[in-house]
């Protein structure tokens, strides 16, 4: 029926605004760090070349170096964990005020990184300092913290001096906070983050090893060269995942991105099949009363109430079909609750709008058939009576 028909097309097309409110909120999320004009790789180091800490920081030494002298470059720095790659590294902390009986006070993501990385990776300073070339091998430990870290570690208080270690013994050595940086977001765009910090990659090196290059140029346009220098450094050293930081973040909606279009697709499909079931049912509805609209029109009824009579047939049954589909679409927004991001599933606008153009789709599909009823002959109706 059309009531049917109209229900069923609401609650998928809901489902589908819902779903593109969801994806649109999703893309306009801040990533934490700037896409254009940045370049992005790794460089697992493996072997025994690699199996000292002098072996890592040589390769990450000269290979910076011949990143910065390419033309193009502005910047390069190495890390241990990439944005929105989702791979990580905790560790738990303990705060120079715990009592080492007791257990940490909470876990990080773990991130070492070179001098200029928050420059190379677009990451704000909020406040204090970057990690720079001053941090040695063998001077004294420090750590940039995320603003989510100084808000959960020291709450009210100023991050900056504070200190914090990595092992529960009390003579463990204190690492300072210098810094507080922007949140990153890690594991996927929209998904909450584990608070973050990040070490200078001297005072803790590692095999895990992922450039980054900001560029003036477009950044795939640096992949050759990127790869000439790179194999001038260790010609035995693979590289994995080239790609434009734009490419992380495409990458991680990727998934949205298809279900919204998917539902997008259907939702499509849903209008028309309305307006086709819609127009279907009134115009046999009203070619099965030719004869009695024609005896109307015969005893002086006009155009305008033939209208009107088509109209108060069909409006109810799209009225009955509206209002079972908002109970089907209430039920349906808490089954895609997960899935969505900076949406409500109530939300007012997808549920006004939605009824709506269906309203609108209604009168549109009706007034085909009501037109037709107004053509009727009452001389040859009444004729054939």
């Amino acid at each position: 029926s059309a009531a049917s028909d109209v229900y069923k097309r609401q609650v998928l097309l809901v489902g589908t605004g819902l779903l593109v409110r969801s994806f649109a909120a999703l893309t306009a999320e801040d990533p934490g760090f700037v896409r254009d004009h940045r370049l992005v790789f790794e460089a697992p180091l493996g072997g025994e070349r690699y199996s000292t800490a002098e072996g890592v920081l040589a390769f990450s030494d000269a290979a910076i170096e011949r990143l910065e002298a390419l033309p193009g470059v502005e910047s390069v720095a190495l890390s241990t964990l990439q944005p929105l790659q989702g791979d990580d590294e905790i560790w738990g902390y303990w705060l120079e005020s715990t009592p080492s009986a007791e257990n940490n006070d909470g876990n990080v993501l773990f991130n070492r990184v070179t001098p200029e990385y928050f420059d190379a990776m677009g990451i704000p300073l909020r406040a204090g300092r970057p990690i720079d070339a001053q941090d040695q091998a063998d001077g004294p430990e420090v750590v940039v913290v995320s603003e989510r870290f100084a808000e959960e570690a020291f709450a009210g208080e100023n991050p900056l001096g504070q200190r914090i270690r990595w092992g529960r013994e009390q003579d463990r050595p204190m690492v300072e906070v210098v810094g507080v940086v922007g949140e990153v977001q890690h594991y996927s765009l929209g998904r909450s983050n584990t608070p973050q910090v990040y070490v200078p990659f001297v005072q803790r090196p590692s095999r895990n090893a992922k450039f980054v290059l900001k560029t003036s140029l477009p950044p795939t346009s640096l992949a050759t060269g990127v790869r000439q220098a790179m194999q001038e450094v260790d010609p035995d050293q693979p590289l994995d995942g080239m790609q434009a930081a734009e490419s992380l973040v495409s990458a991680s909606i990727s998934t949205p991105r298809f279900r919204t279009l998917l539902m997008s697709g259907f939702g499509l499909v849903a209008l028309l099949l309305a307006v086709i079931g819609l127009y279907g049912v009134m115009a046999y509805s009203v070619s099965q009363r030719s004869k009695e609209i024609g005896v109307r029109m015969a005893l002086g009824a006009s155009r305008g109430s033939v209208l009107g009579l088509v109209f108060r047939e069909g409006g109810p049954l799209v009225g009955v079909g509206l209002g079972l589909g908002l109970a089907g679409s209430l039920a349906l927004s808490r089954v895609l609750e997960s899935m969505l991001f900076g949406v409500g599933v109530r939300d007012t606008a997808v549920f006004l709008a939605v009824p709506l153009v269906l309203s609108a789709v209604a009168a549109a599909a009706l007034r085909v058939p009501a037109r037709r009823a107004t053509r009727v002959d009452p001389v040859r109706t009444l004729g054939e009576e």
